[in-house]
């Protein structure tokens, strides 16, 4: 099996569990010597604290065969978040597609997608310093992998939202995302430096 295709099997699948995955792997000292403080709860991991505007239009995203589901509510704080399902390769391919975010050989162009996330950038002005750091962060740990084919496209942006979920700048004003916040000031290098 091809260095690529391990990569986006691995991050894919530590994905789903937490965010350890973008610790690099010269890290695993630091790792073991983790505190337990910093290993955080569930309730504290789980919640869905930064209010982060997708980088696509949803509309788009359903035109290619995405599906949502309500995930959060707070009428208090104004905010519905859905939570993006049944992505599949294709649907990927598609909205990179829309977007003109592909070469002609299928890989992502990341002059364009650079230029999106910039344009993201002007609307969400807030993610700026957060963005730029996530952007040039994962752009090391992918530089081997690059250019990346649309399939893999999924596994770059989640080492994006990662950091940004970590280091968010505009988080929900509530109790337990203010344990979030403490938590990751605490202890964010062990999970993404």
């Amino acid at each position: 099996m091809k260095k690529r295709n391990i990569l986006t099997v691995i991050l894919l699948l530590v994905y789903y569990d937490t965010f350890d995955a973008f610790v690099p792997e010269d890290d695993f000292l630091q790792q073991s010597n983790r505190p337990e403080s910093c290993y955080g709860t569930d309730e504290v991991m789980d919640a869905k604290c930064c209010l982060f505007p997708p980088f696509f239009v949803r509309e788009i995203a359903r035109e290619c065969g995405a599906l949502f589901s309500l995930q959060h509510r707070s009428v208090e704080h104004n905010i519905t978040t859905f939570r993006r399902e049944a992505m599949t390769d294709n649907s990927w391919a598609c909205i990179l597609q829309k977007y003109h975010l592909l070469n002609d050989d299928k890989s992502l162009n990341m002059e364009r997608y650079h230029a999106h996330l910039d344009k993201w950038i002007e609307l969400n002005p807030t993610f700026y310093a957060a963005i730029h750091k996530a952007r040039s962060k994962c752009m090391q740990r992918f530089e081997m992998y690059l250019p990346l084919k649309a399939d893999e496209y999924f596994t770059f942006q989640t080492c994006i939202r990662a950091y940004v979920n970590i280091h968010c700048p505009n988080m929900l004003k509530t109790n337990l995302c203010d344990k979030q916040k403490k938590f990751y000031g605490k202890c964010s290098q062990y999970f993404f430096k």
